[in-house]
């Protein structure tokens, strides 16, 4: 009997121990989180950006740098939910989050080592056309009951039309320094067809950007610098804010012929912007078509904009 009370005993002791032991591991793990997350955290990332997204398939990357090697923050485990949001939040859109990639690549930016997480997301919106949110917010919610905004930037969903009776060549930006911003203000584009056709509208996807319709003209030389003057082009002054006098089009493309068109741009407001796509409706045969150029980089800059900002963790 002694044997049997003394194993017993034993037993009880050495259960304990164990259920102590992880009790202790738990309340050591939530110390160390909460101490861990105590630490400001730092986040550095494109703003003003423009994504374009197919809507056939709407992914797209975010690359989002953080002073943290291992981010809670940045860690899918962490995240309830992504949303992106319109400036003055009445549009609202949850996203998918497909992955975290945590990759090798670091920038030290203001002094500081950030360390790069790339999140790939999905817009699941294929149903809704012509969609377009300027000044958009990346909003993460985390089970933790906190938030994450980040102002990225200009989102463009465009569909991916089959036509293709245009042939389009030497396609280039004009760009010209005004109020010191970097401005595309037009494009120069070659055009041909097999047929003979008529262009009835030229559109950006880019529904901040107009084209010009009543300045547009055809150029004899195609051979100019980007940074050759709008007006030097148009051999007329040249306003970036330019109100259009026409919203019809009627130039007709023969099937023996190719030209190299100008084609002014205006805003509403100046902003700078690298990459353009566009859609060019036309006719052939009575037939209305439409045919996209996909989005076009026209030239490189390096005045993209970054925003490093500080976030501080509420410990519950």
């Amino acid at each position: 009997m002694n044997i049997m009370n003394y194993t017993k005993k034993k037993s009880r002791t050495k259960w304990f121990i164990i259920i102590t032991c992880l009790v202790s591991l738990i309340i050591i793990s939530i110390i160390v989180v909460a101490f861990l997350r105590k630490k400001d955290y730092y986040y550095y990332f494109a703003k003003d950006d423009v994504y374009y997204l197919d809507k056939s398939n709407p992914t797209f990357n975010v690359s989002i740098y953080s002073t943290h090697q291992d981010d809670y923050y940045l860690d899918m485990t962490s995240i309830n939910s992504v949303v992106l949001k319109s400036q003055d939040r009445k549009e609202f859109y949850t996203l998918n989050l497909n992955k975290i990639v945590k990759e090798q690549q670091t920038e030290i930016y203001q002094n500081q080592t950030f360390y790069k997480y790339r999140f790939n997301l999905m817009l699941p919106l294929k149903e809704i056309d012509n969609f377009s949110l300027d000044d958009a917010t990346l909003e993460l919610n985390y089970i933790s009951d906190e938030s994450l905004s980040l102002k990225l930037g200009t989102f463009i969903m465009y569909d991916n039309l089959n036509d293709s009776h245009l042939t389009i060549t030497k396609l280039k930006g004009v760009v010209n320094t005004i109020d010191n911003l970097q401005v595309l203000c037009g494009m120069g584009i070659t055009i041909s067809s097999k047929n003979n056709v008529t262009i009835k509208k030229i559109e950006t996807l880019d529904q901040r950007i107009n084209i010009n319709n009543d300045q547009i003209k055809v150029l004899e030389n195609s051979d100019y610098l980007n940074e050759t003057l709008m007006s030097t082009l148009l051999q007329d002054e040249y306003n970036p804010y330019h109100v259009n006098t026409t919203n019809n089009l009627d130039i007709t493309i023969n099937d023996t012929e190719s030209k190299h068109y100008l084609i002014p741009f205006s805003y509403q407001k100046l902003f700078s912007i690298d990459t353009l796509g566009f859609i060019i409706t036309y006719s052939l045969d009575g037939i209305i078509y439409q045919q996209l150029i996909y989005p076009f980089k026209f030239y490189a800059t390096t005045t993209n904009s970054y925003e490093v900002i500080k976030y501080v963790p509420n410990n519950h």
